[in-house]
């Protein structure tokens, strides 16, 4: 089967990270909390095209299905929307659903898959841009019916779907301090609320692949060890609101392929279960996860990128906290 690659985004600008190399040793023998998931994914935007048509993705409503059966698996009560069903409203809705259930110490997460963007994609200069202490743009994740047909080009609904900063606020309410965020979309790296998440090189980085090139070096590590910038009040999605899994950085694409049947980091998280667990404990946490995603990629994919100037790598948030996703098989 010939392989069909796609970009889940508006603007096509690559980045790279280098991986995690994650090694820990420890046992455990805990009780897990409860645990309770929103999976969201959305390929057909415009109900009269054909999935794969664009602006309409293909995989994305597979993606949400796959993740959902997985956490079911694991013990986890999900509520899964696809399509005309992962509307704003009814992520709403769902958030008081959850919040009638849930209590302080159980687990919640959101998954989400679709189209992604910058503001700076979207509309003129003069608007979306953040203060100097944040990042340069807001980012976006469309749900349901934010995006539509106008002539030859398409209109966005800004009020129908979710910015960094609001999509933080509306997870902010969810009444437990255990929240994990999964986005597998383009320039989802935004949704991380500070520069020093744990990866090798921050999220505002946009240099390429050149570590030959003494410039790209500074850049990165001038935008890592800039703490006056990196310890003001953070944006988007804080650390002390919820662990952020994005699969691209906040300047880069990312992709779902037909040779997969998912999106990439949705194809490689699917496989985390039986293995992510890197410290053969029993359990896969938030960071293991993440951590054998990253390297899944790294080999998989971007070995197909070794002769370009651009690759992919998923983000994380930074600090020392870590959640158990669910037991490993």
């Amino acid at each position: 089967m010939k392989k069909k690659t796609v970009f889940r985004t508006i603007a096509v600008v690559f980045s790279v990270l280098l991986p995690l190399i994650l090694t820990v040793s420890c046992t455990l023998n805990i009780n897990l909390p409860k645990s309770y998931a929103m999976v969201y994914g959305i390929s057909k935007y415009i109900d009269s095209y054909n999935e794969g048509v664009y602006p309409n993705l293909t995989y994305s409503d597979d993606d949400a299905v796959s993740v959902s059966s997985m956490l079911e698996a694991k013990g986890y009560t999900v509520i899964t929307r696809t399509d005309s069903a992962a509307s704003k409203e009814q992520f709403l809705a769902d958030v008081d659903t959850i919040n009638s259930e849930i209590r302080p110490g159980d687990l919640f997460l959101f998954y989400y898959s679709g189209h992604g963007a910058q503001s700076r994609d979207l509309e003129p200069s003069s608007k979306g841009v953040e203060p100097p202490d944040r990042d340069s743009d807001d980012e976006w994740i469309f749900l349901y019916g934010s995006i539509a047909v106008s002539g030859s080009g398409l209109t966005i609904d800004e009020s129908r779907t979710f910015d960094d900063d609001e999509l933080g606020k509306a997870l902010k309410t969810i009444k437990t301090s255990r929240k994990v965020v999964i986005i597998d979309s383009c320039n989802s790296g935004g949704f991380i609320g500070n520069t020093l998440e744990i990866d090798r090189v921050p999220q505002n980085f946009t240099g390429k692949i050149n570590i030959l090139n003494a410039g790209v070096l500074k850049e990165a590590v001038t935008l890592y060890a800039d703490y006056s910038k990196n310890n003001s009040a953070p944006p988007d999605i804080s650390p002390s609101n919820a662990l952020v899994i994005s699969a691209s950085g906040e300047s880069e694409v990312t992709y779902e392929s037909s040779s997969l049947g998912h999106g990439l980091l949705t194809y490689f998280f699917l496989d985390t279960p039986k293995d992510a667990d890197l410290n053969k404990d029993g359990y896969v946490t938030v960071l293991e996860s993440f951590a054998y995603v990253q390297a899944a990629i790294n080999v998989n994919w971007n070995t197909y990128y070794l002769n370009t100037d651009y690759a992919l790598s998923p983000h994380i948030s930074g600090g020392a906290v870590d959640f158990v996703l669910f037991p490993a098989n």
